[in-house]
């Protein structure tokens, strides 16, 4: 089947500054998780080699599990070794579609999990009804079944079970809805912005984070214009939801969306335009407006060497683009540009520079023990570097470096 690109950006890839990657014996026993459609691929860091192949389900926002269907049951799964940590049976054959984040499978902590399955039309083409299960994964049990005419997706669950929230697709777009399973019904009341009415809604979501605390979900759009985010306050039930214009964006392939520890700044990076936009969200009582631009400057501003960070938050869930910034614990943040990485520190709002201008990246993933970044190139090169010295200390020239590298952990 078609593997999930990273975004591409053309280019020939060389070692940053004519060197050869630094010598580091002390490498350490690390994994990748790598993902495409049908599956994802767990491989020795240092190596390159596959140590296992799991299926292509949805991760638990924390990585304590992987969700995935056999058949008519719901498995969860260890995320290394595959064996099966529960099961529970379906009411039929659902499914949980390639995502465009896995939040909109799976609840922000993890324990609430919406399977869907479409039943086509009879007479004409297209879908004429949506069907959704959802299942406890606390409780190994199925909470809840809805059904409805039409074609509809999953958007969002919440942390407590009782909140649904739904795409309705539309021929001149999608309108947000919302289902409350405890009263088994759905609100009549479009879910939207109150200064943008009800119309239908167009564009692709790339990616997705959560709030600390789960109670809102952020996802960037893209759209033919331009882009934007969606605030859901998912936690409460509510019916207003914020959209949050991103005016000026040059590639929706280049954009990143990372949150930081506390979830009070969202992070927009454009790889192509250079750029990093901060919003304070509304669920942190921010505007939920840009509050800030800032222009990486030209290749001649010195670097300055990286701080290395015990922690680390690690990027958004998307898998639309594929392209995902690093934000440390320190407030360094890193992102993909057209050619090289930048690094900026969102504390003080300065750039603190870029580096590897030869490499055409087009992902970033940091280690879980904020040790190694890694980066995937356009010649599908895995290079790691230590961010403590801005140097690269190897390249794996062959492995499955096409599929989406998701995550990396000791």
């Amino acid at each position: 089947m078609k593997r999930a690109l990273l975004v591409a950006v053309a280019g020939l890839v060389v070692v940053a500054c004519g060197q050869e990657p630094a010598t580091r014996t002390d490498l350490g026993n690390y994994r990748l998780f790598l993902r495409d459609y049908s599956s994802i691929s767990v491989a020795d860091a240092t190596s390159g080699r596959i140590l296992n192949s799991l299926p292509a389900g949805v991760e638990a926002p924390d990585w304590s599990r992987l969700y995935a269907v056999s058949g008519s049951n719901l498995l969860a799964l260890n995320r290394i070794s595959g064996q099966t940590l529960a099961e529970v049976r379906l009411p039929g054959p659902y499914q949980i579609p390639f995502p465009s984040t896995p939040l909109a499978a799976v609840s922000p902590n993890g324990r609430w999990v919406a399977l869907s399955r479409w039943d086509s039309r009879d007479s004409a083409p297209g879908i004429g009804a949506s069907h959704f299960a959802v299942v406890d994964g606390e409780r190994k049990s199925l909470s809840q079944q809805v059904d409805l005419k039409g074609y509809w997706t999953v958007d969002a669950v919440s942390n407590d079970g009782r909140w649904l929230y739904l795409i309705e697709n539309l021929a001149a777009g999608y309108r947000v809805r919302l289902y409350d399973l405890a009263a088994d019904a759905l609100n009549p009341t479009v879910v939207a912005d109150p200064h943008d009415l009800d119309a239908p809604m167009t564009g692709d979501r790339m990616d997705s984070v959560a709030s600390p605390d789960g109670t809102w979900i952020y996802s960037l759009y893209a759209t033919a214009g331009g882009a934007f985010i969606h605030a859901l306050p998912v936690g409460s039930g509510s019916t207003s939801a914020v959209c949050i214009d991103l005016p000026g964006i040059s590639s929706r392939y280049a954009m990143t969306l990372t949150i930081n520890g506390d979830g009070t700044r969202l992070y927009i990076t454009d790889g192509l335009a250079e750029t990093v936009r901060e919003v304070m969200p509304p669920g942190a009582g921010g505007t939920g407006k840009v509050a800030r631009s800032l222009h990486v400057p030209p290749q001649g501003t010195a670097f300055n060497p990286f701080l290395i960070d015990a922690e680390a938050s690690g990027p958004g869930d998307g898998l639309g683009s594929g392209m995902h910034s690093v934000l440390t614990s320190s407030g360094l943040l890193y992102f993909p540009l057209g050619a090289g990485i930048a690094a900026v520190d969102v504390k003080t709002w300065r750039a603190r520079g870029r580096y590897l201008g030869s490499q055409q990246l087009r992902t970033l993933a940091l280690s879980s023990d904020g040790r190694w970044m890694y980066g995937v190139t356009q010649t599908q090169h895995l290079i790691r570097i230590d961010p403590g010295r801005g140097q690269l200390v190897q390249d794996l020239r062959n492995g499955p470096w096409s599929l989406q590298l998701e995550r990396v952990e000791v």
